[in-house]
């Protein structure tokens, strides 16, 4: 789990914006109580080593619009107690006095942006649909050449962006954001991307939707899936992600690690007028404008749900990749409900399925933790199923026998409510806490 500090105040007007009615609702306009925010800072900082979460990351909002003071003291705190520190900015504001502050708290950068073009990064800093394509153009130019002064200060850096129709729309715009991230690598140094898909929480009649459907946001993934692993230094999410989570491993994301929406673990947003803690805002807060607090006990209802009905009546029943997936974001629920899986799910699913088939390949004896369904991943279930040989068919082994030589299996529904979650990452923040391939 991971403590956020969340200023909504913010310079960007991003249209999909999963905060905008928030600051519709007037989330924004309280004073910023930073005596509050670090005596919540200082109480997770004072918990047992085993109880303590990952270090809190600043988070927007814009972060960098905030006093230098404030900014400062916060990231100075975080780097006391954990040695480290991360922010998410799409680096309008950035001063040489950032860049210092940032080297000197060890600050891992998170950096927003869709594409190094106006084409590709429209929807950015146009939320009322209005500004100029020149706006756009030299905000976009602004924070790629600030990218471009982070790598010459070596400070750590990813990029966060969001998959929608302006940058991935069509078979062109997508062919020119490879070229965008495969141009981030090379002249900037980044390694570590996460490609989110967009969530349309206020559509606009007038301008449309800029959500992708399943079938475009799958086309997207495979085309980045197929640039992916020619380099082991990139940190592409999903794609790396899904790779664990196949074999086994549990240390993903929140998208694939089910969620409470009343008691989020991945995220744990600090209110920073309020001085309090609340749930992350894709949730609730996305469709209602409400910084909702946290409840006193975690819930696996909704997992527990969508376990029991069927495929074919919205739920996750049976589906080879459950105990993956676990239903996905519930931010990105079809019809706009928390309560149903995500509306991406085709997507997911096919790109799971292509991944494995990717491994069956080289390894045809390979057993997926996808393949014991109905069960924890278990990376020991894995390596056992090509012991042996990778190949020779003597050698294969059927799920039904894997299980059974196992000492104990425990399904996924008979595990504690809110249990099993606090050790992934949310989708929307600057991975700093994984190993990097860029230096970091």
């Amino acid at each position: 789990m991971g403590l956020a500090v969340k200023s909504l105040s913010c310079n960007g007007g991003c249209r999909d914006c999963y905060e905008n009615r928030l600051r519709d609702a007037g989330a924004d306009n309280g004073e910023f109580d930073l005596a509050a925010v670090e005596r919540i800072i200082l109480a997770e900082a004072e918990k047992p080593t085993h109880e303590r979460g990952r270090a809190p990351s600043i988070h927007g909002g814009e972060p960098l619009i905030l006093p230098f003071e404030i900014l400062s003291s916060l990231l100075t705190l975080v780097h006391r107690h954990w040695g480290r520190s991360s922010i998410q900015t799409n680096l309008l504001n950035l001063e040489d006095r950032h860049i210092e502050l940032f080297r000197r708290c060890g600050t891992s950068v998170g950096v927003s942006l869709n594409g190094n073009t106006a084409l590709l990064n429209w929807g950015r800093w146009n939320y009322n649909g209005n500004t100029t394509e020149q706006f756009v153009k030299d905000a976009t130019e602004r924070t790629w050449n600030n990218l471009g002064r982070l790598a010459a200060a070596e400070v750590p850096r990813s990029i966060i962006t969001v998959l929608s129709k302006q940058n991935a729309g069509t078979l062109d715009r997508r062919r020119r954001f490879v070229a965008f991230v495969l141009e981030a690598e090379r002249k900037m140094g980044v390694r570590n991307f996460r490609f989110n898909p967009l969530i349309d929480f206020s559509p606009n009649e007038d301008l449309g939707s800029d959500e992708l459907p399943p079938s475009e946001l799958l086309a997207v993934w495979r085309q980045l899936l197929g640039h992916c692993f020619k380099s082991e230094e990139r940190a592409w999410l999903p794609f790396r992600d899904m790779v664990d989570l196949l074999f086994g491993f549990s240390h993903a994301t929140c998208h694939f690690g089910g969620c409470d929406v009343w008691r989020t673990s991945a995220e744990e947003p600090i209110n920073v007028s309020g001085g309090y803690v609340g749930n992350c805002l894709k949730l609730g807060a996305a469709e209602d404008g409400i910084f909702s607090m946290r409840a006193e006990q975690g819930s696996d209802i909704r997992e527990a749900m969508l376990a029991s009905v069927p495929l074919e009546d919205g739920g996750c029943r049976n589906c080879k990749y459950w105990a993956l997936c676990r239903g996905g974001c519930p931010g990105e629920g079809a019809d706009g409900d928390y309560r149903n899986k995500t509306r991406f799910c085709l997507a997911i699913w096919g790109l799971f399925q292509t991944i494995e088939g990717q491994f069956k390949e080289m390894l045809p004896n390979f057993l997926s933790a996808g393949s014991f369904s109905g069960f924890p991943a278990n990376h020991a279930h894995v390596r056992s199923s090509i012991e042996g040989s990778t190949w020779e068919q003597q050698f294969r082994k059927t799920p039904e026998q894997i299980l059974a030589a196992a000492r104990v299996q425990e399904p996924a529904a008979q595990r504690p409510p809110g249990e099993g979650h606090g050790d992934r990452e949310h989708g929307d923040r600057p991975h700093g806490d994984r190993p990097h391939g860029d230096g970091r």
